[in-house]
């Protein structure tokens, strides 16, 4: 990407190509944290909770207790962590999304296995793996939890805690997995192309920009862009130099009372040929060369006119009057 890389985090290791803006990042990696604090107090909270019993069966309030309190420091740990920025992004996220698989594997195993419904938090682990970190490491956290899910079967047939159904139930609940993280990992993709779009129109416009600035500063007529307010906003070397100015004044008031001052008004005509100058006599203002904001102006200095030798043939033509041969822009 032709981005800035300070300001792109690349944390899966690998998809060394994979990036994710770091205000971007460290604001999920937030919004993360949050779901797990929130998380681990609900777990904890249905342990002593007398309506606990009747939404989760807790088979082993020993092994329940130590995950929810292990889940909860974590997650204080992780939050101070990312508040002080102790470690780097790539580090906590991915610690993160790995003590999710392992500790909520062991709330669903206290809980009676897959049948509990825990495993499906799972899911938002994994998902949260596609967009925290992304590329393969998604399909790495999918294969992770789906193992997880499986050797916790494994384990609960040999202690006596199987029923029947649970292997093709955690069979569906890895297959599940797979298809978030391929989900997640296609979100993110477009997201990354989305960027890099983006990221390519900006360094073209700049380039467009720097262009027009080039084609306006060596053109033989005298350019003067102003603003609403009547401020300066640009004004090329030719125009300084017909005017016979030095310097760029800060409104266009001061450029005309320069030029007067300077003897030139009484030699020569200014021809507006874009935009409109302290009225409303034109609806629009264009200019062939770049587009321009709203309400700018756009001054025309004319060489020929600044080499008229006599002027008073036309005497009392205003000096903010067109040239006949100039075309009406209103």
């Amino acid at each position: 990407m032709s981005a800035n890389t300070s300001e792109i985090i690349f944390p899966c290791p690998l998809s060394k190509g994979y990036g994710i803006p770091v205000r971007q990042a460290w604001l999920l990696l937030n919004v993360f944290l949050c779901y797990r604090l929130v998380l681990a107090c609900l777990f904890i909270f249905l342990f002593f909770s007398v309506w606990g019993s009747s939404l989760i069966s807790i088979e082993n309030s020993h092994l329940y207790q130590f995950s929810s309190y292990s889940y909860l420091t974590l997650t204080a740990i992780s939050a101070t962590c990312i508040i002080w920025r102790f470690t780097g992004y790539t580090l906590q996220a991915q610690l993160l999304i790995l003590s999710d698989i392992l500790i909520l594997t062991l709330l669903m195993h206290a809980c009676g296995g897959v049948n509990s419904g825990i495993g499906t938090l799972l899911g938002v682990s994994i998902a949260s793996g596609g967009l925290l970190i992304g590329g393969r490491c998604a399909m790495f956290f999918a294969a992770l939890a789906s193992l997880s899910v499986l050797i916790e079967q494994i384990f609960a047939h040999y202690t006596g805690g199987f029923q029947p159904g649970s292997y093709s139930y955690a069979g569906m609940l890895g297959t599940s997995f797979f298809a978030i993280a391929l989900l997640s990992y296609i979100l993110a993709k477009r997201s990354e192309e989305t960027l890099e779009l983006a990221d390519q129109q900006k360094n073209t416009i700049i380039k467009l920009e720097e262009l027009n600035q080039y084609i306006i500063q060596h053109l033989q007529s005298g350019i003067i862009i102003t603003n609403k307010c009547q401020h300066v906003k640009m004004a090329n070397e030719a125009s300084l130099r017909l005017l016979n100015l030095s310097m760029l004044p800060s409104t266009i008031w001061i450029f005309l009372s320069l030029a007067i001052l300077s003897g030139i008004m009484a030699l020569s005509r200014m021809t507006i040929l874009a935009g409109r100058f302290l009225s409303n006599n034109c609806e629009t203002t264009s200019f062939p060369v770049a587009p321009l904001a709203p309400n700018t102006k756009v001054f025309i200095l004319s060489p020929q006119k600044f080499n008229t030798p006599n002027v008073r043939d036309e005497p009392r033509r205003s000096f903010f009057s067109p040239a006949p041969s100039a075309p009406s822009r209103c």
